[in-house]
């Protein structure tokens, strides 16, 4: 059972209250949610809250193994790591 419900006002997530990141949070015309402020799209993992990352098995593709998970973990690390401006 999914326990985002206390983030139903401050993030965007899908029917099945499974938290949205990424391309899933542009909108069918293409544009950013309201809350997003910044001058790019959202990176991968990147919830509507600018620069707050969501992995494991609250955000919406969470595909319930194991491997490919780790792989989305070395994501997040890399795409800290771009923001924080520890990768050129």
């Amino acid at each position: 059972m999914l326990r985002t419900d206390w983030l139903a006002e401050i993030i965007q997530r899908d029917a099945n209250g499974f938290i949205l990141t990424g391309s899933d949070l542009i909108l069918n015309d293409h544009q950013r949610p309201e809350s997003w402020t910044l001058d790019r799209q959202p990176m991968f993992l990147e919830a509507a809250i600018q620069e707050l990352f969501v992995a494991g098995d609250v955000r919406h593709g969470f595909t319930k193994r194991v491997a490919p998970e780790v792989g989305v973990g070395s994501s997040y690390s890399a795409n800290a790591s771009v923001r924080t401006g520890g990768i050129k």
